[in-house]
């Protein structure tokens, strides 16, 4: 972002932040452990790069991540005087990121039904966090895994939410059926717009198959020394001693022939290039295909989880910047626009009833209710009753 804006290119994000992490974030335990946690770092790799030294290839990954995780305790010290939170309302303030929030505890709200009150305290809960950490109101909201059942667009528009998020079969399900399909965005008869999910943004990068991310050239997650190292080797950054993942991956993803080749950071940022502009020719095709029957300009929509970029995609950052900066020099044929901004414009809405529908596994509630997890419902429906008292304290409390 900071070198996106000092070539002065603008990016035009959308990012949630859930109130859980929110809170995470301004706590100074987690802060203070995070720095401890950037240190073990710095020490480990500094030992890797003795180990590796007979080892040129792996050498220079060791000090690769060396100096990875300097460049993290600078920026998070320096740059972010240890608070991203801050950090990131400085960049929503210039106008360049929007920043949602999500329900309070990432309450999945379709199997909430039964306890409506529940529902209302995730919301109002949410807005208030939010209102108190950035001092503006609250537009959007991500609801929890795109969860969405009819009539939740009354509890929304009451908590000040203007616009959400819906997985693409919940928005070619509503009654009447979108003419624009996803491409424009749907305003339920009580007024909350709600953009579809682009199903082509979504199979180019989010696929287990075909998206980039698993490309053969890209860092493999799942090898990690955490794993293949000597355990007495490891002690000291293998908490209880457990085998986990600490960070540092020397290896390719494996093709399903063969062995793990050796990561080679230059030969992946030549593919972060490769991809860039394979998904930009993608999304120019795509408007112009659209705009031919569209009559008005069309809105792509591409929804990911944060923690694909830089976690399960290590060159998933990487990849952010190369597209942005591309996309600027195509900005005469279409911009990344933020959804605040694009409603600004008042664009063209379809009016439509929304159907029920979540993005998890077939679409609908199978993830969050089966025969293995039925048990707790219960107990989160007297825990939200609960969460419902102590929202309307904490509201009495401060009006007080």
């Amino acid at each position: 972002f900071d070198r996106l804006m000092a070539d002065g290119i603008p990016f035009n994000l959308t990012i949630s932040i859930s109130p859980i992490l929110l809170a995470q974030l301004e706590n100074p335990l987690l802060i203070k452990r995070f720095l401890k946690h950037l240190n073990l770092q710095i020490n480990l790799t500094e030992k890797e790069i003795r180990r590796t030294r007979r080892f040129p290839e792996i050498e220079l990954l060791a000090i690769m991540y060396n100096e990875y995780y300097k460049q993290a305790f600078c920026t998070f010290e320096n740059r972010c005087n240890c608070d991203l939170i801050q950090t990131f309302k400085s960049l929503q303030d210039k106008g360049m990121l929007e920043i949602i929030t999500s329900a309070a505890t990432h309450g999945y709200l379709p199997l909430l039904r039964p306890a409506l009150s529940g529902i209302r305290a995730q919301l109002n809960v949410a807005k208030r966090e939010y209102t108190r950490i950035f001092d503006s109101p609250l537009s959007g909201l991500w609801l929890p895994e795109c969860g969405y059942f009819p009539g939740l667009d009354r509890f929304l528009l009451k908590a000040g939410i203007k616009y959400t998020f819906l997985d693409t079969h919940t928005i070619l399900s509503s009654s009447p059926i979108p003419e624009y399909g996803t491409y424009a965005p749907i305003v339920s008869p009580s007024g909350l717009v709600a953009f579809g999910r682009d199903v082509h943004t979504a199979k180019e990068v989010w696929s287990s198959m075909d998206g980039y991310p698993g490309d053969y050239d890209y860092r493999d997650f799942y090898r990690d020394i955490g794993f293949d190292l000597d355990p007495d080797y490891m002690r000291s950054y293998l908490p209880g001693g457990a085998r986990c993942y600490t960070g540092l991956k020397y290896y390719r993803i494996r093709k399903k022939w063969g062995e793990n080749q050796i990561y080679v950071p230059e030969i992946a940022e030549r593919k972060v290039s490769i991809h860039a502009d394979d998904f930009l020719a993608h999304r120019l095709k795509q408007v112009r295909d659209l705009s031919l029957s569209m009559g008005f300009p069309p809105v792509i929509c591409a929804l990911y989880d944060a923690e694909l970029f830089g976690h399960w995609w290590f060159e998933g950052p990487l990849w952010l910047e190369m597209l942005f900066r591309k996309m600027h020099e195509c900005r005469e044929c279409f911009e990344p626009i933020k959804p605040g901004d694009y409603l600004n414009r008042e664009p063209m809405l379809q009016r439509a009833q929304l159907s029920g529908g979540s993005w998890g596994w077939k679409g609908y509630n199978e993830v969050w209710i089966n025969e293995k997890n039925s048990w707790v419902y219960p107990h989160l429906f007297k825990a939200a009753e609960k969460m419902e008292a102590l929202e309307s304290l904490s509201s009495s409390v401060k009006k007080l």
